[in-house]
């Protein structure tokens, strides 16, 4: 019970995920807020979601073909 009292009398850090008017309500109560602007992966979408998951087994050979893609787009010479 005595941490609790402890930590009743500091100044409160805070970190606000989802909507902003949270974030408003407790600067006005005179508290520090980071706001982070987190939405559900796929905007939630359950169909989406599933096909992310089935993807993320290709991920590190994705992201190795994009890298060469870049490279080739960087080393062109367009005439």
């Amino acid at each position: 019970m005595s941490e609790l009292r402890d930590i009743l009398g500091k100044e409160l850090k805070l970190i606000n995920i989802g909507t902003e008017i949270f974030k408003e309500d407790l600067e006005l109560q005179g508290n520090k807020v980071i706001q982070v602007d987190w939405k559900p992966p796929a905007g939630g979408k359950k169909e989406l979601i599933e096909a992310l998951d089935k993807i993320k087994k290709y991920e590190e050979k994705i992201n190795k073909a994009n890298k060469k893609v870049v490279e080739i787009i960087q080393k062109a010479k367009p005439f």
